[in-house]
Parts: C-alpha cells; sequence; structure tokens
C-alpha cells in the first residue's frame, strides 16, 4: 500500500473514532435527559400530593409533635394563653393543659404514631349523673360545674336510659367526652328521677355511679313547668283546669306531668331500691339561686373535686332572677343561661296555689324524713 492509500486509510479511521465519540457522547445526554425527567415527575407528584393534604398523615417526629402541641396551647389568635385563657377563671396551668389535651382528644385530628388513647384520655362511663329534675335547675348546676377543669360533660341530654337504652352500653359511652385520670365525666338528664326503669338501668351500669337530684318547691316547679308548655302550645288550658280533675271537688290530678314530678318522695322510693342514699346529693335548687357558691361547695366535696368554683365566679342577674357566671378575662359579655330561663310565671289563682300546696305537704315532709334534709317548702 503507497502512502497515498495509508493516509486515506488512517483519514477513514478517524472520521469513525470522531463518530463514535459524538455518538456515545449524545448516549450520555440522552442518560442525563431521561434522569431529570423522571426526576421532575417523581417532584410534581410530591408537590401535587403535599397541597392536597396527604402529606399531613404522614408520622410527625416526636419533636414536632410537641411543638405543635406548645402552639396550641401559647398562640391562639397571636394571643398569649396567660391572659386569654389561663385567666378565664384563675385556674392553673396545670388545668389549663389539662382542659387542651382534652379537646384536642376529642378533635378530629388524623391518627399519629403516638396512642390517642394513651396520650389524650379516654372515653368512660360518666361516673356522675344529675338525674333530676325538670324545672329544677339541672341546666345552671351543670354550666356551672362545667368552670372546673376536672369535670367534663355532655353538653346536651342523652336520655340513654329513658329513650335510647336499645343502642346499647358502648353507643351511650361514645356519646362521652374524653377525660384525662383525675377528671370525672358527667350527664345531666332530668327525667331519669321519674322513669321507672331507670335505676335497674344505672345500677347495671356501675353500682359506683353518683348520682345528683335538683329539687325545687314542688308548687313553683309546676308553675314553671307549665309555663314551658304555654310557649310552646299557647292553646293550652288553663294551669287549674290541668291541676284539677274537676273544679267542684278540686282533687289533684297526679297523671299531670307537672304535678307528678313534684311528688319526690315517690320517685326516691323507686332509686333507693339500688342504690344507698350516700350514693344521692340533693342539691336545692332555691339555695342554688341564693347562695350558689355555697351549694357549689356541696356538689364538688360530693364529686370529691377540689373546691375551684366559688363565689367569685357569680354575680346576681336582677333581670333574670339568677346567678349569671362573671364574664372571663377577654369574654365581651357574662355567661347567663337562655331566654327559656327565667320566664316571667303567668297568674294562678293563689286558692289554687294553696289547694296545691296542701296536697304536696305530706309528701313534702316525707321526702324531708328520708333525706335528712329540710328544704324548707312548708
Amino acid at each position: 500500500m503507497d502512502k497515498t492509500q495509508e493516509d486515506e486509510a488512517r483519514l477513514r479511521l478517524m472520521g469513525c473514532s470522531k463518530w463514535r465519540a459524538a455518538f456515545n457522547f449524545g448516549h450520555l445526554k440522552v442518560q442525563s435527559k431521561l434522569s431529570v425527567f423522571f426526576t421532575m415527575i417523581i417532584l410534581f407528584t410530591y408537590l401535587f400530593y403535599c397541597l392536597n393534604g396527604y402529606c399531613d398523615s404522614l408520622p410527625r417526629p416526636v419533636y414536632d409533635q410537641q411543638t405543635h402541641f406548645q402552639n396550641k396551647i401559647f398562640l391562639n389568635d397571636g394571643q398569649d394563653a396567660s391572659t386569654k385563657e389561663l385567666g378565664a377563671y384563675n385556674t392553673s396551668p396545670v388545668s389549663f393543659i389539662r382542659e387542651q389535651l382534652s379537646d384536642l382528644g376529642n378533635s378530629n385530628v388524623p391518627s399519629t404514631n403516638i396512642s390517642i388513647d394513651n396520650t389524650f384520655g379516654t372515653k368512660k362511663f360518666p361516673q356522675a349523673i344529675i338525674i333530676g329534675v325538670k324545672k329544677g335547675g339541672t341546666r345552671a348546676l351543670l354550666e356551672f360545674l362545667r368552670i372546673h377543669p376536672d369535670v367534663r360533660a355532655v353538653g346536651s341530654e342523652p336520655h340513654f336510659f329513658d329513650r335510647f337504652y336499645d343502642k346499647g352500653l358502648e353507643w351511650y359511652r361514645n356519646l362521652m367526652p374524653r377525660t384525662l385520670e383525675g377528671q370525672i365525666t358527667m350527664e345531666k338528664t332530668p327525667s331519669y328521677f321519674i322513669t321507672k326503669e331507670v335505676p335497674r338501668r344505672v345500677f347495671s351500669m356501675s353500682r359506683h355511679t353518683r348520682l345528683i337530684v335538683v329539687v325545687r318547691d314542688p308548687v313553683t316547679r309546676a308553675v314553671s313547668d307549665y309555663t314551658q308548655t304555654l310557649t310552646k302550645s299557647p292553646g293550652l288550658p288553663s294551669f287549674q283546669n290541668l291541676a284539677f280533675r274537676n273544679a267542684t271537688t278540686r282533687l289533684i290530678d297526679t297523671s299531670w306531668s307537672a304535678v307528678r314530678i313534684g311528688i319526690y318522695a315517690k320517685h326516691l322510693e323507686n332509686w333507693l331500691r339500688f342504690f344507698p342514699l350516700s350514693r344521692f346529693l340533693f342539691v336545692s335548687a332555691e339555695r342554688l339561686v341564693t347562695d350558689p357558691a355555697g351549694e357549689m361547695g356541696r356538689v364538688q366535696d360530693f364529686l370529691g373535686l377540689k373546691r375551684v368554683v366559688t363565689d367569685k365566679h357569680f354575680y346576681f342577674n336582677q333581670t333574670k332572677g339568677f346567678p349569671c357566671l362573671k364574664k372571663p378575662e377577654g369574654s365581651s359579655r357574662p355567661r347567663c343561661l337562655g331566654k327559656s330561663k327565667g320566664r316571667p310565671h303567668p297568674q294562678i289563682p293563689s286558692e289554687v296555689l294553696l289547694r296545691l300546696r296542701d296536697f304536696y305537704r305530706p309528701f313534702n315532709l316525707k321526702f324531708y324524713q328520708m333525706t335528712g334534709y329540710n328544704f324548707g317548702w312548708d
């Protein structure tokens, strides 16, 4: 092969090498672009799920959970909890934190790697129930009790033992708020006291249940009961027409619920078949009005609670005629019961009220004897 042919062969080889190098470099470029492409897909997918809230369900580190909890306690709409929450009723920081933990336990926060049952309390059957009586002041008592940091109560009346017993105890327990160690679960349903089947059912749940009965002068209570019904049914017959079987004999009609509820001794006899007297506390509705702090002291002692609710929490509302809760710090107004409470009563003929008082007198005296407490209604 002459020199010219050798040069041509060398040039051809050099061209192939350059083509191979260019091909390899292009291959590397394609691989790099594919890697970037797939990386971008992964990043966009992650961002999409995070923006739709799926990332919130991932377990947080323990430090982040503690920080989140501290922010909930100490940052509330830009205010320090010491002025907005802790100062509401001058409760201790420990009690406040217990409240916040219980509130977190009731929220619908997704489950994390920390057990809600162990950390934020559990749902329990009520250890105490306000069982009566209607128009006696049960709502006021419950609202006063809910100031206490160690009381957790259902807001509405469950009516489990008299209306929804067939739903089962587990259904009932699920109605209860979560509580921490040292806190007490409560509910109130005033119709329990007069319903025959309820004592046995409550006993079947727990023989250790504490039972609170708010009682009121049965004559005044009957008029208040009638007033409430009258607002719902304006065409209702007069009080005396409902109270008497007939106008001539003036025999009291005990089938009328407004009258029947006030025969406290009869209803208590049914309860004492299942529970000893020591499981009861009888709260005077009259004293709850004239001395709310004193009566609340008795209630807190009965429940085994520290006396947190005192006279500093109350003031007397002249318009409504009963005590209201003083406004918490940071609140614009005090807390009073709704418009349905403290309604003016219709005028009832005095002879009708006297006849009704004569009817109740022997039952009242028996009730005083059974409870060992003179309520002074006569």
